[in-house]
């Protein structure tokens, strides 16, 4: 038997020929097929040029690469960049007249029973007395000391009565609701 591929001799029974690997569950070839030659007819032959070849580049080695120790750079200075101060009012301050921070404390006193007029006036006294300080040398005296004396003490009485009227309204309010 006759592989139909190659045509090589294989073994009666064999699946694939030993020589091409192709399947011979197909149909066998009893002979191998013999070629025919056919007659050669030769063309006429052309001489071509003499070809040129390029010339060929030839690397040149390259060195291996050498170690450099990295060199420091010391940090340059940036000199900061910085905005524009912004402008104030600088508007002169009118001087603080003894009498009328007396007259503030005196108030935040009478209407400190009240609550939160007491906290105002005080506050407000607190303020002018500041004020009168800085104008005088850091030194307070004269109707202006009494003035700031009794701004603090209806400030802190109006603080104590707001939280005592709170307390006693909440009391009130549960005992009418309670009825």
């Amino acid at each position: 038997m006759f592989c139909s591929k190659c045509g090589t001799q294989v073994q009666e029974g064999a699946a694939f020929c030993a020589n091409c690997g192709n399947s011979l569950a197909a149909a066998p070839v009893a002979e191998p097929v013999a070629e025919v030659a056919t007659p050669v007819v030769e063309a006429p032959v052309e001489v071509a040029a003499p070809a040129v070849e390029a010339p060929v580049e030839v690397a040149t080695p390259v060195a291996a690469p050498v170690y450099q120790e990295p060199t420091y750079q010391a940090p340059t200075y940036q000199e900061p960049t910085y905005q524009q101060a912004p402008t104030y009012n600088t508007a002169p301050v009118q001087p603080v007249d003894a009498k009328s921070l007396m007259i503030k404390g005196i108030l935040a006193i009478a209407l400190c029973e009240i609550g939160i007029p007491g906290i105002i006036l005080g506050s407000m006294a607190k303020k002018l007395a500041a004020q009168f300080m800085a104008q005088n040398n850091g030194q307070i005296f004269g109707k202006a000391k009494v003035g700031s004396i009794l701004g603090r003490i209806g400030f802190g009485f109006g603080i104590g009565f707001t939280i005592f009227w709170a307390f006693y309204f909440i009391i009130i309010v549960g005992i009418l609701g309670a009825l």
